[in-house]
């Protein structure tokens, strides 16, 4: 029998087919889709996670996820201030499914109703939320995103005989300026008031803020005050006063409690924002358009701070330069009442009208998303604070909480609006 010998071609067909096998996706080794998943978006990798179980053990992988949750709207859990506030630490994949809820606007609305207006103040801690409502505070019991609203813990009252117009917490030590001209003290652990002081005499304390032994007030009267804080009480006169021109609105201490920035409502002069060093005595002004009136500060690191008003801008300043660094226009025109930042780069802005909130990203130069909050009437934010699950927003006749924790179809997006 003849043996046929091949042609050279004919024999490397075999090697030729095998080479040129194609792999799929799936049969990739895990480290090799790891890597390759670390390129891919979010939508990309949530919808990946549901093509098959391998995927899905892959991808929820924190290492996939780590690098994103660590910028992340809303959910980056990368400041000290937001992490005790925070009702449950998340890991990666959780930040990151719950920031596109944020950014797309996909929660679930619980709004606890009151009979009368108020311009009440928030501090949100993780067990617990502070609400002031009229001469009074109120402590709820706070589980996620549901309060005790019937039940308070407790009410913080025989203080002021007038509306609180702001408060603030300091160690286990709560401090309040009144429309009465009084600065009040009470104690968390007792709930007992410490001390009642008339400071401004008849005009109202409308901003108060404190930090280690340093209290300062701002009131109508355009005085800038800075007290002595002691264990119980508060030094017989003011340490420190100064004439600010304009009535005060806003004020607050930076983190090194070396500088206090102040707002005032800009009528006389058109230098609104203030800074006065604590140390020297200094004071350094920031030039805004005369007759804008600056209704919230929030430091965001020692030498920077954001600032909110009646002109609809949202501000980024350096103390460094003393100039705005950036600017962000309130995409529907509205003053801007309050502010709350996790001190990354996110930051909320309730305004002026329809119950609003306006998320922003400071990396970014559109808005991220608008939260309208449940009203009967057309009122303000008078104040907003949040952790990574939820938004609180205290509006003249509610409290309307925000859940944003869910796995949720719904979406109020307004993105489209203004090109976003």
């Amino acid at each position: 029998m003849d043996i046929i010998s091949l042609p050279e071609s004919h024999k490397n067909d075999s090697n030729i087919r095998n080479s040129n096998k194609k792999f799929c996706l799936h049969e990739l080794p895990t480290d090799v889709l790891l890597h390759i998943f670390k390129f891919s978006d979010l939508s990309t990798l949530f919808s990946l996670s549901c093509c098959c179980k391998r995927f899905y053990n892959i991808i929820s992988d924190d290492s996939v996820w780590r690098t994103r949750s660590k910028v992340a709207v809303m959910t980056n859990q990368s400041s000290e201030d937001v992490i005790i506030r925070s009702s449950k630490f998340l890991n990666a994949k959780q930040k990151c499914r719950i920031s596109v809820n944020w950014k797309l606007g996909s929660y679930v609305e619980k709004c606890f109703s009151t009979r009368i207006k108020f311009m009440p103040t928030l501090i949100l801690e993780k067990n617990r939320l502070w609400m002031s409502k009229g001469e009074n505070i109120h402590v709820f019991r706070r589980q996620g995103s549901f309060i005790h609203w019937k039940n308070p813990l407790f009410v913080l009252s025989n203080g002021h005989c007038k509306d609180i117009c702001h408060f603030v917490k300091i160690g286990s030590l709560l401090l309040s300026g009144g429309r009465d001209g009084k600065i009040c003290a009470w104690s968390e652990d007792t709930g007992h008031i410490l001390f009642n002081k008339n400071c401004h005499g008849v005009s109202d304390v409308r901003s108060i803020d404190a930090s280690n032994d340093i209290v300062v007030s701002g009131s109508r009267d355009s005085l800038l005050k800075v007290w002595r804080l002691k264990r119980t009480s508060l030094s017989e006169e003011p340490i420190a006063i100064y004439n600010v021109v304009n009535a005060l609105w806003s004020l607050a201490i930076d983190p090194t409690t070396k500088n206090v920035c102040c707002g005032t409502t800009g009528l006389f002069i058109q230098e609104s924002i203030k800074l006065l060093n604590l140390e020297n005595g200094t004071v350094t002004s920031f030039p805004v358009k005369k007759g804008i009136a600056i209704f919230d500060i929030k430091w965001e690191s020692p030498s920077t701070f954001l600032t909110c008003g009646y002109d609809s801008m949202l501000r980024l300043w350096d103390t460094r330069t003393n100039e705005c660094v950036c600017s962000w226009m309130d995409p529907f025109d509205a003053a801007g009442y309050c502010l709350a930042s996790d001190k990354c780069h996110s930051v909320l802005c309730g305004t002026a009208h329809n119950g609003r909130v306006q998320l922003w990203d400071i990396r970014m130069r559109l808005s991220v998303q608008s939260f309208f909050c449940k009203s009967p009437a057309s009122s303000p934010v008078y104040s907003v604070t949040f952790d990574p699950c939820c938004m609180f927003a205290a509006l003249d006749t509610s409290l309307n909480v925000l859940d944003f924790s869910g796995d949720l179809r719904t979406r109020n997006d307004y993105r489209s609006t203004w090109g976003g």
